[in-house]
């Protein structure tokens, strides 16, 4: 369903005490969905048609089999609208679950303008580069742009026996306006606002935001001092309204001297 994942993911950040403690600690935060910025995410709509003649007989023989493995009656001739109206009811359980994971959003690029002013304070913070070959990063969802939210045929749904599949739907599709961020998406089963450790060789490195103070950069060294995170810092690019990062060092004051 995604493309090929990148080798680097991003995920841009404000100067702020809580990603300079998660920075220090080698912590992501996988954030509830209902705190995105979108009140769109994680919406999906229900196709509740009626099933055709095959396979309103494949669902009454997954009730039959269901009723006999929890030893209730079930009666072959019951109405199909009732079945239909359980497996919608299980779908919807089963969308509130999803919004109540943590995910960790990052970007497939590190020079969008948009990108830098919207999450990272108006160029003022920083943006950190992530290896793919490692977890959580190597099972990063491609999120998916489109004009309309997704649809899920419940019938299908059901006689795939994959609701948890279709989710998927919900969980990586935003409208194409979004298009811009490139995102993807990790996920925790836990609820949303846990941390995730990571090993200090997944920070790669470390982008300086274009108008990220001297003292700020020098806090981020003193951070990673003994990290294997290379240092950059962003700069205006020459003839058009980019970015662009060059190799950087920032070297701690001496204060014996």
């Amino acid at each position: 369903m995604n493309e090929s994942r990148p080798g680097k993911l991003y995920k841009y950040q404000p100067f702020s005490d809580y990603a300079l403690a998660n920075l220090a600690e080698n912590k992501l935060r996988f954030s509830s969905p209902k705190d995105f910025n979108d009140p769109f995410e994680f919406c999906v709509q229900f196709d509740r048609r009626q099933p055709d003649a095959d396979e309103a007989v494949a669902i009454r023989e997954i009730c039959r089999g269901l009723a006999a493995q929890h030893g209730v009656p079930f009666n072959q001739e019951e109405p199909m609208e009732p079945l239909v109206e359980a497996v919608e009811e299980v779908s919807k359980r089963k969308q509130r679950e999803f919004r109540e994971v943590g995910v960790a959003c990052f970007s497939a690029i590190n020079d969008h303008p948009l990108m830098w002013a919207h999450y990272s304070d108006g160029h003022r913070g920083f943006c950190l580069e992530f290896s793919t070959r490692s977890e959580p990063f190597a099972k990063a969802i491609k999120v998916n742009y489109r004009e309309t939210i997704p649809k899920i045929d419940l019938i299908k749904a059901m006689l795939e026996d994959d609701l948890t599949g279709y989710f998927h739907l919900a969980v990586a599709n935003k409208l194409r306006a979004w298009r811009y961020e490139k995102e993807w998406r990790c996920f925790h089963v836990k609820k949303g606002g846990t941390l995730f450790g990571y090993e200090p060789s997944h920070l790669t490195a470390i982008y300086f935001g274009l108008r990220m103070k001297d003292a700020h950069k020098k806090v981020l060294s003193a951070i990673l001092a003994k990290a294997p995170t290379k240092l950059y810092q962003m700069i205006k690019s020459s003839g058009g309204y980019e970015v662009e990062a060059q190799p950087c060092e920032f070297s701690q004051p001496d204060y014996r001297n």
